[in-house]
């Protein structure tokens, strides 16, 4: 398991190989709230289904690119880049910019994977795309086509193709989805996400009796609740792979989506002009 949190203009990586069920800083974090103040978060707990269980392969993964620090966290499974088909990868990886509409892209290769696992070869894939595209870091809008140029041309290069992510630039979060099941599973990987604020009111976890609002005197498997933790007037957006509660606030992701989050709002390609004059952090 492991967690990227965003500080002070730096991204934060905490990767542990046992899981977080048995993790003492896990559960360090649960019992103690207020132990990470933070505008961004992502977590994730690996299932393992492509390469060892070991540092290189734990998410969430962080690279340079443009002076920034990016972030990457993925759910599902990619057989383009499954590195036990050695020789569909290395075809697929060749091609990979032939779908860039720019035409005088030069391909770069300069991000290579240092673990096994095929999301690392996605995030590779994804920053060797930016670089090839831009000479500095572009704006939030040409990063969002960019993103999803490349995204929705690797989902498509193989049927059973699973691709569920988190991109963490700076103050904002790219997630793409690319639902499905994997095969021989009932299991449905996608996304969802919801918004909160300050007023919302707590609501029943969805597999656990308590509710996300911790009281006093409550039980010690209590959460606090996304409202609770919020200074008046802020807003909060929440990404998950299922919805954690049992209210209806949650959007399912559509296949091929990629939304991007920015100070607790969520911004599509539709509503992209809500990005004039933002500045990376």
């Amino acid at each position: 398991w492991g967690l990227a949190y965003y500080i002070n203009k730096d991204w934060n990586v905490i990767n542990e190989t046992n899981s977080a069920a048995t993790s003492a800083y896990a559960n360090e974090i649960i019992q103690s709230h207020n132990h990470l103040e933070t505008t961004n978060l992502i977590c994730h707990i690996r299932y393992a289904t492509i390469g060892d269980v070991s540092m290189s392969n734990v998410h969430p993964f962080k690279k340079n690119l443009f002076g920034s620090q990016f972030v990457f966290a993925h759910n599902g499974d990619v057989p383009m880049f499954d590195v036990q088909s050695t020789e569909n990868y290395g075809k697929d990886y060749r091609d990979i910019h032939k779908g860039s509409s720019t035409s005088d892209a030069k391909p770069s290769y300069s991000f290579q994977p240092i673990g096994e696992t095929d999301s690392e070869h996605v995030f590779c894939t994804i920053l060797n795309h930016l670089q090839s595209t831009f000479d500095t870091l572009p704006s939030l809008p040409e990063l969002y086509f960019a993103i999803h140029e490349i995204c929705t041309y690797i989902a498509e290069q193989h049927e059973g193709t699973i691709l569920n992510f988190l991109l963490g630039i700076g103050e904002a979060i790219f997630a793409f989805s690319w639902p499905g099941s994997r095969k021989g599973s009932t299991t449905w990987n996608g996304l969802h996400y919801t918004l909160r604020n300050d007023d919302c009111p707590s609501s029943p976890i969805s597999d656990r009796d308590y509710s996300d609002e911790s009281e006093s005197g409550s039980d010690d498997d209590s959460v606090e609740s996304f409202s609770s933790s919020l200074s008046s007037g802020s807003e909060v957006a929440v990404i998950t792979t299922k919805p954690l509660t049992n209210d209806s606030s949650w959007t399912e992701f559509k296949k091929g989506d990629l939304l991007l989050f920015v100070n607790g709002k969520v911004i599509s390609s539709e509503n992209l002009c809500e990005l004039d004059g933002y500045t990376h952090q």
